[in-house]
């Protein structure tokens, strides 16, 4: 990740401290996976159940601070059911 913001990113929880409130993720990105860690309180997370380890989400407003990376939200990413030849018929 680079100095410059980036307000929107796909990332890996890598670990959940609900103790303390928070998780900590990394890019998906292949070039930047390794590198750089970007924390979320779990009061931002927007999904129905915990974040799990392992669990693909989108992180939103990602900002730099003194002490690293910061999203302002996370969400999980849902499944999307591929639109099919049948699917799109209209029945008459």
């Amino acid at each position: 990740m680079t100095e410059t913001q980036k307000t929107s990113i796909e990332a890996i929880v890598d670990g959940v401290f609900e103790e303390r409130e928070y998780a900590v993720a990394y890019s998906s990105d292949p070039d930047e996976s390794s590198k750089t860690s970007i924390t979320f309180s779990l009061d931002v997370w927007q999904g129905d159940y915990p974040p799990k380890k392992g669990q693909v989400v989108l992180l939103t407003g990602v900002e730099k601070f003194k002490k690293g990376w910061r999203a302002r939200s996370a969400r999980p990413i849902p499944y999307e059911q591929p639109e099919t030849k049948n699917s799109r018929k209209v029945r008459e």
